[in-house]
């Protein structure tokens, strides 16, 4: 026999786009509860300053995943209401392979409309079809004769290369920002 699955939910927001029935004693009192952490219960907000994976997790195999309690699918883990079961989210195991758009568009056709009536879904799903479709078309532009002059080196880069150059571009960044960070 399996055991249920349990979804937690604490809500700790609110939400009223026009401002017109939240007062500011609630706008206040729910920015203290998150703020404050909570000793007593287990499941709490984890707050960090990374940002969110918005790509498809994948296991060891290269089978794509929800991700788990520790990386979970950057929908599913945002809006658990509208996957209440914690299963079926953009970009989880699937028997045939569903691209992110095609399922995007599909969950805003969907019948109870649940995905297109919700406040920020939209917002959030055409958010990473456009940071994704500027990657997908992002690319080195050099004049010919500079590309020329050194050409034999561009043909000899390779993924890992350009890896390393990030990490190295992004400890350069955090060292200046401390710089900035200390000036202050």
């Amino acid at each position: 026999m399996t055991e249920p699955k349990v979804i937690p939910l604490q809500a700790l927001g609110v939400i009223d786009v026009g401002a017109t029935h939240v007062s500011n004693s609630e706008v206040l009192s729910n920015a203290m509860a998150n703020t404050v952490s909570n000793i007593d219960n287990e499941y709490a907000v984890r707050r960090g300053s990374t940002f969110v994976n918005e790509y498809a997790r994948t296991d060891e195999a290269g089978q794509r995943t929800d991700g788990g309690a520790e990386n979970p699918n950057h929908l599913m883990g945002a809006y658990p209401m509208l996957w209440p079961y914690g299963i079926g989210g953009i970009e989880t195991r699937r028997r045939v392979d569903v691209p992110y758009n095609v399922h995007a568009r599909w969950s805003l056709q969907y019948a109870d409309r649940r995905f297109r009536h919700h406040g920020q879904f939209i917002f959030q799903a055409f958010g990473v079809l456009q940071k994704r479709q500027m990657c997908a078309s992002a690319c080195l532009q050099v004049s010919k004769k500079f590309f020329v002059q050194h050409q034999s080196a561009f043909q000899s880069l390779k993924p890992k290369d350009l890896e390393i150059a990030s990490a190295e571009l992004t400890a350069e960044e955090e060292k200046h920002q401390k710089y900035f960070e200390n000036r202050t």
